[in-house]
């Protein structure tokens, strides 16, 4: 998969307005979510995935379009 394709995914995944297990969330994609996403609080399902609340993954969706990857809203670079 792409890059671009990558986003589409998580777009699509955020079309949806649920939480996020974190486990489809596309490989090139989930440095920048836990960079992002560090100290939010997460739960696991029942099946024991990891779980982000659609609240925060708003957020990370929001910055990821807005700013792109590797930056912080400030405009910082991360790796």
């Amino acid at each position: 998969m792409s890059l671009h394709d990558d986003i589409d995914k998580v777009t699509e995944m955020y079309d949806l307005r649920k939480d996020i297990i974190l486990d489809e969330v596309p490989e090139s994609l989930k440095k920048d979510l836990r960079h992002f996403t560090y100290g939010a609080t997460l739960y696991k399902n029942k099946s024991g995935q990891k779980v982000l609340p659609f609240v925060d993954f708003i957020q990370w969706h929001q910055k990821l379009m807005s700013f792109g990857i590797g930056k912080s809203p400030n405009h910082e670079l991360f790796d």
